[in-house]
């Protein structure tokens, strides 16, 4: 019993000191190495999945194969792994068990994919993550972007995407000059800032405050806040029905509703009503202008 007891303290006392020289910055020099890069033709792929507990940038380029780049100052700490089944390929960050009691953050993951890949891109694990398209005029088309992640922090911008699913626990989130047919959010705490976009979107949010600038809407808005503002900048030439409700807080519209209309709920109509709106919250304001 003794020798077991004796044994789990040096185990103990071996990850305390690995944890102290971390943070101390001796791990940079522990755990540094090359870089990692890998490369793998985009033919016949019809989606591409990444799993890891870094930060990830997105980048589509003019290339002809998908390069996958891990870089950091703690990049003995993992290693990278390319699988390809049929139709779809899958790179996945595996740690070592020294991952757990150091600060990975310094690792980050950059993947270049063919600008003309406009299949499916699905994203999961945790760490701040960043897809960019080239321009608000040349967006990077995709026609499913799927992403889950338990923590970090997200840009999205210049893309247009068939469908748009999102769930987050917790982070900020921003979207830039995106379009798409159908946008699902669904994250547990933090903001959410939506700039430009154009298309259909459902956000339900538990805690943070939410901002949404439409360039142009199609066929509804939907919003659940449960803690936290909303603010909706509509563009004046959209025709809308609406509902919004507010448990604890108040309502400030700035269009001119046909029906009822107090405080805390609106229900009526914009000009000819096409679009819907639908926005509640319970403990927060609604701001629509």
């Amino acid at each position: 019993m003794k020798r077991i007891v004796g044994l789990f303290l040096m185990v103990c006392g071996f990850l305390l000191l690995i944890s102290t020289f971390d943070r101390l910055g001796i791990g940079n020099w522990l755990f540094s190495g090359k870089p990692i890069s890998k490369s793998v033709s985009h033919a016949s792929i019809e989606k591409i999945s990444i799993d890891t507990p870094v930060q990830v940038n997105v980048l589509p380029e003019n290339r002809k194969d998908i390069t996958v780049v891990a870089n950091g100052k703690k990049i003995k700490l993992i290693d990278l792994e390319i699988k390809k089944t049929n139709k779809q390929i899958q790179f996945r960050i595996k740690k070592h068990w020294l991952f757990w009691f150091v600060e990975p953050n310094q690792i980050k993951l950059t993947l270049y994919i063919p600008a003309d890949f406009h299949q499916n891109l699905s994203i999961q694990g945790s760490g701040d993550l960043q897809i960019h398209g080239d321009s608000p005029t040349k967006k990077w088309k995709l026609a499913e972007l799927k992403v889950s992640l338990h923590s970090g922090n997200s840009k999205f911008q210049n893309l247009q995407v068939d469908r748009f699913n999102y769930h987050h626990s917790i982070g900020n989130i921003q979207v830039k000059d995106v379009a798409s047919k159908q946008t699902l959010l669904n994250v547990g705490q933090g903001d959410i800032t939506f700039s430009r976009y154009s298309g259909m979107l459902k956000i339900g949010l538990i805690k943070g405050n939410l901002r949404a600038h439409f360039s142009s809407l199609t066929k509804s808005l939907e919003t659940d806040v449960q803690n936290g503002n909303t603010f909706i900048d509509l563009p004046s030439e959209i025709p809308f029905l609406i509902y919004a409700h507010t448990s604890h807080g108040t309502i400030d519209c700035r269009f001119p509703i046909q029906g009822k209309k107090t405080n805390q709920y609106i229900k009526g109509k914009y000009q000819d009503g096409r679009s819907t709106v639908i926005n509640q919250t319970r403990n927060g304001n609604i701001y629509i202008y």
